[in-house]
């Protein structure tokens, strides 16, 4: 990004110079090859890139060692959880990053240190997608952009980070390690998924108005731990939805914790009817894996089974 003189705001550079040559210490890190993709402000992105993005990377999966992504902040960890569904059984680091400030800026800028500490953890023995920031390797669907301010402005709230630096990198036990690339297929993904924030006051009116928009699933952010009002419809309109092959997976809005939906009458009372528990999955997550698992299959009951799978990482065991 670079600053538009006349209107003072930040815009996508149109003078691309490879990062490469911009971060010349990268070539003591690794033998790098780049390819640019787009340039686009990442509030731009859209699915299809994503979808784009990781055709590239499976079509080059056997003649890299790994893989470092530069993304705007903004969507960074829908993309990234994206394609750590996408990118299953890649075997090799796939690693995000970005920066709070544009490498263009002269002074305290920490776009350098990012990519190059992103492409010390693309060197190794990691098998997963993630997002390296501030000081902090987190998996890719583990993490949420917290802070606008913030120069470590990712957290992963509900698992470690799998890595952090220091004086060295270090990595945590609990990655998954690089192993032979498998199952790697064409990616795809249903676009037409909604992602729902529910509010006191809100009516359940709004589930058939989504279907009736063609959205082929939805996620709900519940309150607390994935709960939804008795006093309202929606476990009836979930069950109409759930019955006329629309998928609703129920996540929470809090930041730490759980959809666990058997704690409360309310929660009870929507799982009962069909709702699917995204348990500790960030919104994020479940929406780009419910995205992958209407992409693979459109029958309920194996949504279900694949949505409350531990596919990536993504939720805990």
């Amino acid at each position: 990004m670079v600053q538009d003189p006349r209107t003072k705001t930040l815009v996508p550079s149109t003078e691309i110079a490879e990062l490469t040559k911009q971060v010349p210490e990268l070539a003591s890190i690794a033998k790098i090859d780049s390819l640019f993709v787009t340039n686009i402000d990442s509030s731009n992105m859209l699915p299809d890139t994503w979808v784009r993005i990781a055709e590239i990377i499976v079509q080059r999966a056997e003649q890299y060692d790994g893989f470092v992504v530069t993304h705007g902040t903004d969507t960074m960890a829908y993309t990234a959880s994206a394609m750590s569904f996408l990118l299953q059984g890649l075997g090799k680091p796939v690693v995000f990053t970005g920066a709070q400030m544009p490498i263009s800026e002269e002074f305290g800028s920490d776009a350098r240190n990012n990519l190059v500490f992103a492409a010390t953890f693309a060197t190794q023995d990691i098998g997963e997608v993630c997002i390296f920031f501030g000081a902090e390797l987190l998996r890719a669907n583990r993490a949420r952009k917290f802070s606008q301010f913030d120069f470590d402005a990712f957290k992963s709230f509900n698992t470690p980070a799998i890595g952090k630096i220091g004086i060295r990198p270090k990595l945590a036990e609990h990655r998954i390690r690089r192993a032979l690339p498998s199952r790697l297929a064409t990616p795809h993904l249903e676009q037409s998924v909604y992602l729902l924030k529910y509010f006191p006051g809100m009516k359940a009116s709004i589930i058939p108005l989504i279907i009736a928009q063609g959205f082929r699933g939805i996620v709900i952010e519940g309150v607390g731990a994935g709960n939804l009002p008795s006093v309202l419809d929606f476990a009836g309109e979930i069950k109409r939805a759930t019955n006329s092959g629309v998928p609703v997976v129920m996540t929470t809005q809090c930041i730490v914790g759980a959809a666990e939906m058997y704690i409360y009458e309310v929660g009870k009372f929507a799982e009962q009817n069909g709702a699917i528990s995204a348990f500790d999955m960030t919104p994020e997550a479940a929406l780009t894996k419910l995205m992958w698992v209407l992409g693979q299959t459109s029958a309920i009951d194996d949504v279900r089974s694949l949505m409350q799978r531990n596919l990536a990482g993504e939720m805990s065991e």
